[in-house]
């Protein structure tokens, strides 16, 4: 804020320009349709849950507050701990988030560079021409 009031430009005018990358690379993508994204988080998330998601992250409730455990699976399931939703209320908000997490990463890929989009239909023929 400083160096725009004093120089009376925008601070963006003081960053470098990008420069082309060193790397020649392809950038690909997966997506699919919406409520295919969503049943297969729903129905990985039920198989992480029955494969000891809950044991697991009762083991790190002690550590609930550091900052590296704020994340999808575990927060919801420390406000379990908690008493603030019931374990279903929980379960169901790790498929929430988890789905608007995958929408914040297809919202990403969509506005950051390009990149080759492919989904599960895509046999692996065209996928090789495309590329």
């Amino acid at each position: 804020l400083e160096v725009s009031i004093q120089s009376q430009k925008p601070y963006s005018s003081f960053l470098g320009k990008k420069s082309p990358s060193k790397y020649n690379h392809i950038s690909i993508a997966l997506n699919n349709e919406r409520k295919v994204i969503h049943d297969s988080i729903n129905k990985r998330v039920d198989i992480m849950v029955r494969n000891g998601l809950l044991e697991e992250a009762q083991s790190l409730y002690k550590h609930s507050r550091l900052n590296p455990l704020n994340t999808v699976g575990y927060k919801e399931l420390f406000n379990y701990f908690d008493g603030k939703f019931s374990k279903t209320e929980s379960i169901d908000q790790i498929k929430i988030n988890t789905r608007r997490f995958a929408k914040k990463q297809i919202t990403w890929l969509n506005n950051n560079g390009k990149h080759f989009w492919f989904s599960p239909e895509n046999n692996i023929e065209k996928i090789v021409k495309v590329l």
